[in-house]
């Protein structure tokens, strides 16, 4: 069983959040899998790729979004 008491060991505090996502109903495949892979992964490759993946996928959302942004405030243009 998890707890939160900030005495408990982190690795195991860790493992209980880890447990607590791929528990989740709503938490997509692709990242569940991601969670268990990085669970027997090399740690320091994790962090390297976790970096990477962050990077990636934060700027190709960033782009969607404003694109996004820019097609709505168009057509909120053109009905005024």
């Amino acid at each position: 069983m998890c707890t939160t008491d900030k005495s408990s060991d982190p690795e195991q505090e860790s493992l209980c959040r880890f447990q607590w996502v791929l528990d989740h109903p709503r938490a997509s495949p692709w990242f569940k899998e991601a969670l268990r892979t990085a669970l027997v992964g090399d740690p320091i490759q994790v962090l390297n790729e976790v970096e990477m993946l962050r990077e990636l996928l934060r700027s190709r959302s960033e782009t969607m979004v404003d694109r996004l942004y820019s097609l709505m405030k168009g057509e909120n243009k053109n009905n005024s």
